[in-house]
C-alpha cells in the first residue's frame, strides 16, 4: 500500500496487531503518554497547539520512548532537523505504510532489546 492516509496507516498497524490510539494534540498527548506508557510514539507535524517538531523536542526530553515525526518537508534537511529535535525517523507525508510498518517494528525490536 502506498501514500497511505492516517485511516489507512491505523489499519495497518492493527493488522499488525498493535493497539494504536489516536490524540488530537499535544497537551492531550501529553496525559496519555503518562497514563499507559505507549511502546512508540508516532506524532504529525500538523499538530494542533504545538506543531509536531517542538513535541518531538518536549517529548524527547522527558521521555526515551522511540519517536517517529511524520511531516511535508522532503530531503535530508528534513530528516536532519527531525533527528536533532530527538525523532528516531522521520517520514515524508504521504508514506507508504508498508514502510511505516517496518520502521515501527524495527524501532519496537530495537527498544525491547534495550529493556
Amino acid at each position: 500500500m502506498s501514500e497511505a492516509t492516517l485511516g489507512d496507516v491505523i489499519l495497518a498497524l492493527k493488522t499488525d496487531s498493535l493497539e494504536v490510539e489516536v490524540v488530537p494534540d499535544y497537551p492531550r498527548g501529553l496525559t496519555r503518554l503518562d497514563e499507559t506508557s505507549p511502546a512508540l510514539v508516532i506524532i504529525d507535524e500538523m499538530l494542533a497547539v504545538v506543531n509536531g517538531w517542538e513535541a518531538c523536542s518536549r517529548l524527547r526530553k522527558i521521555t526515551d520512548v522511540p519517536i517517529i515525526l511524520l511531516g511535508d518537508k522532503r530531503g535530508g534537511r528534513a530528516v536532519a532537523k527531525a533527528i536533532d529535535q530527538g525523532a528516531d525517523v522521520y517520514l515524508s507525508k504521504p508514506c507508504d505504510s508498508d514502510e511505516l510498518k517496518a520502521r515501527v517494528g524495527a524501532l519496537l525490536r530495537r527498544y525491547r532489546r534495550k529493556t
